[in-house]
């Protein structure tokens, strides 16, 4: 499970665990209470108006706020109940739990403590204009938005929105959480059929660099406004032509043009009119030109080609070759033997869920997962298949009370080592072990001051790859299962805000400040750790 799916797990939790305050109703029984309060801005203080207040617990009920961000429900039976606030334009204590783990905990106020005030956080903006060389305003231009995130310790790029520049090249994102962003602009559209000789806009990342190498990301803080300006440069549009080699008569096949991130350029192709002939129009620059085509054998082939498109370019050549398909083999170790016999016995049992995460920037939601093949009278088998030629990590989701002891594929240690796949060819099949004798380890995390979130972070010896994760509340219990009997350090980090643990090395500066314990094989284990503050180690 992510770090982000983990906080949002505990957002019920969090609800409910939302103080209020409440006192008793002048003149009515002492059942019934009245529950009242203020709205405000967590940065300016001021008062928000028109807020949708809820009760989520005792007596359902929800009321709007006033003017002066007042709110009140009467005949409440639960001096206790707990409220959350929604406002456009703001984040409640739910949603910024999923991206700042080092916010405080709400207070537990009894009814005699009089009125509450909840705090709505409100959301950045990011907004810029677009102009030409000259200094014109570029209307109708693509812009989208790019959130960066840590997932299971890696870097991810997650598209969060895209718009189209005004007649005065403007553009705006507005309702951002806190975090890092990439703004990317372009390319503009091109004709079907235009003269060669006319330009266009090919994609730039913020400040306008070409590629994403050399794009900057925006930090958007708590209700922060940020400007982007961008200042393209037109590009001619230019020819491209070509064939997919190998096609019969009329057999078709995909073609797709991508930039350097993996999006998909709007350039219009056209195919014919022989066998696998085609061409299509693009703005100079770099770019991927990928065709596949899937023959009466239900194998699809790819041919994947560079193109640094500075004039028209003729007699392209694409070779589509077999993908690459990787078998994978799951060996179950059992300690149990009840459950070695429910699947001897034939029982549905999936033991993992196995998946190649691309390196490089690239869009979430490429990753590639193993599936079920099949092949005319052979036994169905799991594999990855139809992967597109690259660099991958490995990731393997155990399904049930499991570890991972190994992964390899051939000579390679599929869990320490990047695995480089080529365009087609053979390769040694991916060979998983898992067992189920592992351990429990439990703990409490302790710390000077108020409560706060942090992130208990558990770092084996022998495998750095399989490091887990948890977040929680100082003074809370943490309890990792299914840990391989190995030694592990232990320790908390107040915010892991940006921390890439999946990264050889990222997590050496905080080992030191770890505790060390024994897991041994269906044991368990108890710690207490100190938490450390992020950039104190």
């Amino acid at each position: 499970m992510t770090s982000l799916l983990r906080c949002r797990s505990l957002l019920l939790y969090l609800i409910l665990g939302c103080g209020l305050s409440a006192h008793a109703q002048q003149g009515s029984s002492s059942s019934s209470f009245t529950i009242s309060g203020t709205v405000v801005n967590s940065v300016s203080g001021e008062p928000i108006r028109g807020a949708l207040v809820q009760v989520v617990s005792g007596m359902p009920d929800a009321v709007l706020t006033d003017g002066d961000g007042r709110f009140q429900f009467d005949d409440q039976p639960n001096p206790q109940a707990s409220l959350i606030a929604h406002k456009p334009g703001f984040l409640n204590d739910a949603d910024t739990l999923a991206i700042n783990q080092s916010q405080s905990f709400p207070a537990q106020v009894r009814p005699q403590t009089g009125p509450v005030v909840i705090k709505l956080t409100p959301q950045g903006v990011i907004s810029g204009r677009v102009l030409d060389e000259t200094g014109e305003p570029i209307e109708d231009l693509p812009v989208k938005l790019i959130y960066v995130h840590i997932v299971d310790g890696r870097k991810r790029w997650e598209q969060r929105s895209t718009t189209v520049t005004n007649p005065e090249g403007a553009f705006r994102f507005a309702d951002l959480t806190p975090g890092s962003y990439y703004v990317k602009a372009g390319p503009s559209a091109v004709a079907a059929f235009i003269s060669r000789h006319e330009d266009a806009f090919g994609a730039v990342f913020y400040p306008s660099p070409p590629g994403v190498a050399g794009a900057s990301p925006l930090h958007v803080g708590v209700g922060e406004r940020v400007e982007a300006d961008f200042s393209l440069k037109s590009e001619p549009v230019y020819k491209v032509s070509g064939v997919v080699a190998g096609l019969a008569e009329g057999q078709g096949a995909g073609l797709q043009v991508m930039d350097e991130f993996g999006d998909v350029v709007p350039a219009p192709i056209e195919m014919g009119p022989g066998a696998g002939s085609f061409q299509l129009r693009v703005p100079g620059g770099r770019y991927f030109i990928r065709a596949w085509v899937q023959g009466a054998d239900r194998v699809q082939r790819w041919a994947e080609q560079t193109l640094r498109v500075q004039s028209d370019m003729n007699n392209l050549r694409l070779v589509p070759v077999t993908s690459a398909v990787i078998p994978v083999a799951i060996r179950t170790e059992f300690s149990n033997k009840s459950l070695r016999v429910l699947q001897a016995a034939g029982r549905p049992f999936q033991a993992a869920t196995v998946r190649l995460v691309p390196q490089g920037p690239a869009l979430a939601g490429s990753d590639v997962y193993a599936g079920t093949r099949f092949v005319p009278g052979q036994p169905a088998e799991l594999a990855f298949q139809n992967v597109p030629p690259g660099k991958y990590e490995l990731a393997i989701n155990p399904n049930g009370n499991w570890y991972v002891q190994s992964a390899r594929m051939g000579d390679v240690d599929a869990l320490q080592d990047e695995l480089n796949i080529p365009s087609g060819g053979s390769l040694p099949p991916l060979e998983i072990v898992l067992r189920d004798d592992g351990g429990s380890l439990t703990g409490t995390v302790q710390a000077d001051g108020p409560e706060t979130w942090c992130q208990v972070i558990v770092v084996p010896d022998s495998n750095r790859s399989q490091v887990r994760t948890q977040t929680i509340g100082t003074g809370a219990q943490f309890d990792f299962s299914n840990l391989a009997p190995d030694g592990y350090s232990v320790f908390a980090l107040n915010s892991a805000e940006g921390l890439q643990y999946a990264e050889v090395g990222a997590l050496d500066s905080y080992l030191g400040n770890a505790a060390h314990v024994v897991v041994p094989a269906h044991g368990q284990q108890s710690v207490k750790v100190n938490l450390t503050r992020a950039g104190s180690q």
